[in-house]
């Protein structure tokens, strides 16, 4: 297929792939194997899988197993996002060059150290490494916004470029809240500082959702205040059947409690979504975009 042509008649060449584009695939690769040969498989059995880790050390707060099966899609849209943004028509966007830059690379890297502290059970290590990892993709989404094509909202842009980091986000968000609540139950076997640790993590993400509805200034965005909806449900469900652990730290009340406490939080970020979804639904459906044109661009 001819490339296409310019106005004077001459073909436009794609611009070549540069170091940001090859970092960004060999990165995503990278995280791949790490994430799959250490918290998946646990090095061929020689390290504890990552979802063992947070069983043994088990907390209120502690999604259940199936809750984790999120990483799939989150690595699934991020193999498209690396491979797409290889592409003579993406490569060079200022949504990967200036909005993406660095952060995805940076996110990934602390993500590594994160991985393997966690496996060797670090936990101060993994705290701090999955708080900056946080920060990082909060940065790539910032920078994100500043980048991404004005006017109408691209669909193509959104998805493979911008919805693959949101799902990584809202995970990170669960991930950070988790490894607070663990950070607490390995500095001290004072049950109450435990439970007051778990209670202020499961506030913590409320505050993020409700961020991400009303306060974005791009308009509000669905995908992680309905991650913490999933993480709301996975953290409840299991306290139905408390294991052993639980039962023979807490109170049957405090295990009660925290449970509904997870309920009503999704609840209320269900209830804050429906509206915003209506809303956005009219404004990009049921409304009338107007373009003003100035003398250059009609040629008078």
């Amino acid at each position: 297929m001819n490339a296409p042509l310019l106005q004077n008649g001459n073909q436009r060449r794609a611009t070549p792939l540069n170091g940001l584009n090859y970092l960004n695939f060999i990165t995503y690769c990278a995280n791949c194997f790490v994430s799959f040969n250490v918290g998946v498989r646990g090095m061929g059995s020689q390290l504890p899988k990552s979802v063992d880790v947070f069983l043994e050390v088990q907390t209120l707060i502690t999604p259940a197993r199936w809750a984790y099966i999120l990483w799939a899609p989150i690595l699934v849209f991020e193999a498209i996002f690396a491979i797409a943004q290889l592409l003579p028509n993406y490569r060079a966007r200022p949504i990967i060059q200036q909005g993406t830059g660095y952060f995805f690379f940076w996110t990934c890297l602390v993500q590594t150290v994160w991985t393997l502290a966690f496996a060797f059970e670090k936990f101060i290590v993994s705290f701090v490494a999955v708080l900056c990892a946080l920060i990082s993709m909060a940065c790539l989404l910032t920078s994100q916004h500043y980048y991404r094509v004005r006017g109408r909202k691209s669909l193509v842009e959104y998805w493979l470029f911008r919805f693959p980091f949101y799902l990584h986000c809202g995970w990170l968000i669960l991930s950070s809240v988790v490894q607070f609540s663990i950070l607490f139950r390995y500095l001290t076997s004072n049950v109450g500082v435990q439970l007051a640790a778990d209670v202020v993590a499961l506030g913590a993400m409320l505050p993020a959702a409700t961020f991400f509805l009303t306060g974005q200034p791009s308009g509000p965005d669905f995908v992680i205040p309905l991650v913490i909806i999933w993480s709301y449900i996975g953290i409840a469900l299991p306290l139905h059947n408390p294991s052993d652990t639980l039962l023979a730290t807490y109170d049957h009340s405090d295990i009660v409690a925290v449970r509904d406490s997870a309920y009503f939080f999704a609840c209320t970020v269900g209830l804050m979504l429906i509206p915003r979804v209506v809303i956005w639904v009219f404004q990009e459906f049921c409304t009338i975009n107007v373009v003003e044109l100035d003398d250059a661009s009609t040629g008078v």
